[in-house]
């Protein structure tokens, strides 16, 4: 008996290690994407490039090459978010292409000449920036729920580390050495290549992307063999024409029900309107510097220290309980807060509290980034999970498709985003650019707090119409 317990017990035995060898394999290999994917120590200069290097005038560099990033970028988040919803497409084959794509842009910054080039190389990385919207999809699908909200936070502050150290690196290579900046970016593709390799070294998912297709039905029995040879013939067509209606019908219900998730519609709002604002802010903060005329700057180091105090906050944040319990307070406040640090920024003459107020606003969105990006991936699982064992479909989604409704949430923001770089185009001073952005999120937040105040009085008909919700004073989902 005891050698019949030990033949059954092994294989068991080696299934498991054997699963938890792929396990680390795949995070391992993740984690040597994100982190070489970010490391780019030419990007604190990318402006001093395209005007010194380069010969760009400064207004041109922020008008007519990064307003091109803001209108590629999204036809390319739809795309990603279309693709993801394809049998054949994957979250790991995205993030290949994406990585292809940022070496792209590495070697068309490097080595283009003229403004030709490096309006292309906006929209290499235009797709790059889109392809990492399948990252979260990828963590949540292939690591085990009680490790997804360690992950998901290690990856955001991995990723955050690796902006630290290349911004340290590009300035110490430059100031201390006197290294030109071409070679910088030299530096900078050689990381792309190997983000690439460690992409493509992420073993495929064993269940594959895509769902099985309803399988069809028979059709009716027919006495006459050439009438049931034509009813078994129409009887095909139209259940093929029904089950690529339903194919096409099911991901958008899917996305609908997600979103009509508490915490959901909550950080969606939060994602309309900060993700247009950081992305203007990220694009334009070097030629305010610029603007204002200081005798040095020191963007590199500045960089590197906003991007590892960064990381340490995600790091802590992320087993901090209070910040999960009450998903509206965290969005109104921070985007009340970034609002009056943008406005502060503007109105600093002296470059050492500038980067001051700059660092408090970057680690508030990436901390508020980490923080919604793992409660919008609990919930929606949560709730798909709940679903499928109660066969309650419609209120709740049937399928997690965390992919999709990413790039769809990044997708609306990309159109707040061209919209507001429409209304910029009459501003030709990047200082009034920015102070809008400051003086937008401020009133955001004025009426995201009446807002709130409206859901407080109609909280007993929102519990009866979702039935899924992350409860303000335990900051977990919970079936109701």
């Amino acid at each position: 008996m005891e050698s019949k317990i030990c033949t059954t017990a092994t294989p068991v035995g080696v299934a498991d290690v054997t699963q938890k060898i792929e396990g680390n394999y795949f995070w391992t290999m993740l984690c040597l994407f994100a982190f070489l994917s970010q490391f780019q120590p030419s990007e604190p200069f990318l402006v001093d490039f395209l005007v010194g290097d380069k010969g760009l005038p400064n207004r041109e560099v922020y008008t007519s090459i990064f307003d091109l990033f803001v209108y590629a970028r999204l036809p390319f988040i739809a795309l990603i978010g279309f693709l993801s919803e394809l049998p054949f497409a994957t979250s790991r084959g995205m993030l290949v292409v994406g990585a292809m794509c940022s070496v792209t842009t590495v070697l068309l910054t490097r080595f283009g000449n003229g403004l030709e080039s490096q309006q292309a190389a906006q929209f290499t990385v235009a797709f790059a920036f889109a392809s990492r919207m399948a990252i979260p999809a990828l963590i949540f699908s292939r690591t085990p729920a009680a490790q997804c909200q360690e992950r998901v936070f290690a990856l955001k502050a991995i990723m955050l580390l690796s902006n630290c150290c290349s911004a340290a690196l590009g300035e110490l290579l430059r100031d201390e050495t006197g290294m030109p900046l071409a070679s910088l970016f030299d530096i900078s593709t050689i990381a792309q290549v190997l983000a690439l390799v460690c992409v493509m070294l992420i073993p495929a998912s064993p269940n594959g992307s895509g769902e099985a297709a309803p399988q069809a039905t028979e059709g009716p029995e027919v006495a006459d063999p050439e009438d049931a040879q034509s009813a078994k013939l129409n009887w095909g067509c139209s259940t093929e024409i029904l089950c690529r209606l339903q194919q096409l019908q099911e991901p958008l219900c899917d996305l609908w029900s997600s979103v009509r998730l508490r915490s959901v519609m909550w950080w969606t709002t939060w994602a309309l309107a900060m993700n247009p604002v950081h992305g203007l802010m990220m694009m334009y903060w070097q030629s305010l510097v610029r603007a204002k005329n200081f005798t040095s700057d020191h963007n590199g180091s500045m960089m590197a220290v906003m991007y590892f105090v960064a990381s340490i906050l995600i790091f802590v944040s992320g087993r901090s309980k209070p910040l999960f319990s009450c998903p509206s307070v965290v969005v109104i406040g921070s985007t009340l807060v970034s609002g009056l640090l943008i406005c502060r920024i503007v109105a600093e003459s002296q470059q050492g509290p500038l980067f001051a107020w700059l660092l408090a606003y970057l680690c508030i969105f990436e901390v508020a980034t980490a923080v919604g990006t793992f409660q919008v991936g609990y919930e929606v699982t949560r709730a798909a999970e709940v679903s499928s064992a109660n066969g309650t479909f419609g209120q709740t989604p049937r399928c997690a498709r965390l992919t999709l409704l990413f790039s769809t949430t990044v997708t609306l923001a990309g159109v707040t985003e061209v919209g507001m770089q429409v209304v910029f185009q009459s501003l030709r001073s990047v200082v009034f650019r920015i102070e809008g952005l400051g003086i937008s999120l401020t009133v955001l937040a004025l009426v995201l707090m009446l807002a709130r105040g409206f859901e407080a009085t109609m909280k007993p008909k929102v519990l009866n119409e979702m039935p899924l919700l992350i409860h303000e004073s335990a900051g977990t989902a919970e079936h109701v």
